[in-house]
């Protein structure tokens, strides 16, 4: 495609590997490191259950060259679990504090007498401000971006799509031609309920906004109904971060280095 002017905002809708590794770029290589792992990437989720992996992150000093573009769009150099990226995407949930997940809410002891287990541990990651600002976004990619197959009808979802090649087992590199295809999100987006993520292995077609979006929108729709969550008074366009370059400020947690940059002109008009 010809070139064109993309706010950080157009580059979360679409899906923009360029932009993803542009962004990265100006977090430089610490920065980007200190934030992937405050997300809990790279790390058990202290989930206690047994044969848990802490996925892939290795530490910067031993990064490849290459590892600053692969690293931002999931290409190589990193991997997660399933429930690592969703306790990421609930830390945007939460407001900017990420909550260890935990299997048991409670448990019932010889007696019957239910106990609850312990409370999970929290630390802030991004600020509300950040929370709110990337839930927007992430709302786009539903509204206008990749992922509209995973729209709700009468309510907000904020999510993103994902589409990974897979490893070759037992060798370096990629198996040929097998990916797989992932949606995670939330809803309603304004004030979550529920957080979901939907993996299909090699599936096809093999993107994740048109094979994963639509078992999202699937479930998150059942569990609205089951648990009976009202929809937000009224729908309306999300108010997404300012993406007038001139107008571009830093915003977040200040020298832990949350900023939103732009990369662009002004955000088209859908």
């Amino acid at each position: 495609h010809p070139v064109q002017s993309w706010s950080i905002t157009d580059i979360v809708a679409n899906s923009s590997n360029v932009g993803a590794i542009t962004i990265a770029g100006k977090l430089g290589k610490q920065r980007l490191n200190s934030y992937l792992r405050a997300f809990g990437v790279g790390a058990r989720t202290g989930l206690g259950f047994p044969g848990e992996s802490s996925g892939l992150l290795a530490d910067p000093s031993k990064w490849y060259s290459t590892d600053m573009a692969t690293i931002p769009i999931g290409q190589g150099g990193v991997s997660v679990t399933a429930v690592q990226m969703l306790a990421a995407y609930n830390s945007v949930a939460n407001g900017g504090l990420y909550v260890a997940p935990k299997l048991v809410r409670a448990v019932l002891d010889d007696r019957g007498r239910r106990k609850a287990t312990p409370p999970s541990t929290t630390r802030r990651v991004i600020s509300a401000t950040s929370a709110r600002q990337l839930t927007a976004m992430l709302d786009e990619v539903v509204r206008v971006g990749t992922g509209k197959a995973a729209a709700v009808n009468g309510y907000t979802v904020a999510g993103k799509t994902g589409t990974a090649r897979k490893p070759l087992p037992g060798g370096t590199g990629y198996k040929t031609g097998a990916y797989m295809s992932s949606f995670a999100g939330f809803v309603p987006a304004e004030k979550p309920a529920f957080s979901i993520m939907v993996i299909l292995d090699e599936p096809t077609p093999i993107f994740g906004g048109l094979v994963a979006a639509p078992v999202f929108a699937e479930l998150a729709g059942y569990a609205l109904r089951e648990f009976r969550i009202p929809p937000p008074p009224a729908i309306k366009a999300p108010a997404v971060p300012d993406t007038t370059a001139e107008k571009a400020q830093p915003v977040g947690d200040g020298d832990a280095g949350t900023t939103t940059t732009l990369v662009s002109v002004p955000r088209p008009t859908p």
